[in-house]
């Protein structure tokens, strides 16, 4: 049996309820505020201090940075290089022939007349590996045979002169000089084989 009765209209008693329920919560809500709080600013600090340390080792890996760069441009340009070498490589490889022809053909105007060239044969190859005493020599070796005729025996010695003191062929050897006649005059044969 109830001992006492409560005389307090409804809707009082409801709002009283609803008062004293967000005073007891509200201190839950401030609680966790000021958690989310803590935890938000702890990681803030947390950020700048990372921020500071990437610019810290930012500034640090500057130089790396403008090595890098440097390096860079550097293999473009040996690239660049590597690629004018070639050209030029290859350039020099077509132009070659024509070059020697015009030595040989100075070298021989300089005969007067005397000595001309008939065939002229250019080979290039890769030379056999020397003894282990003479060395290896791995560079490419080119040879020249000239073939032509010429007045006389002192006319083929001026040429072969004029060649060796060009400076351009490591060796200029006289094949063969052999007599002949041309249009009922007597001539010269002649082979020489150069070695550069």
């Amino acid at each position: 049996m109830k001992t006492h009765l409560n005389l307090l209209p409804w809707q009082f008693r409801c709002r009283l309820l609803a008062h004293s329920r967000v005073r007891q919560w509200s201190v839950v809500w401030a609680i966790s505020f000021l958690i989310t709080v803590g935890v938000c600013a702890l990681t803030h600090l947390q950020l700048e201090a990372g921020r500071r340390d990437l610019q810290v080792q930012h500034d640090k890996s500057s130089p790396l940075k403008a090595l890098q760069t440097q390096n860079e441009q550097i293999r473009a340009r040996l690239d660049q290089l590597h690629s004018h070498q070639s050209l030029l490589v290859l350039l020099e490889r077509t132009q070659q022939p024509l070059w020697l022809i015009g030595l040989v053909s100075r070298h021989a105007r300089n005969g007067g007349g005397r000595l001309q060239v008939q065939n002229f044969s250019l080979k290039q190859h890769q030379p056999a590996l020397r003894s282990k005493t003479e060395g290896i020599d791995s560079h490419n070796l080119a040879h020249l045979t000239l073939k032509g005729i010429a007045v006389d025996d002192l006319a083929v010695a001026r040429f072969i002169v004029g060649l060796r003191d060009s400076g351009i062929f490591d060796s200029v050897e006289l094949k063969s000089s052999i007599g002949t006649q041309v249009e009922n005059i007597s001539a010269r044969e002649y082979l020489v084989e150069c070695t550069f």
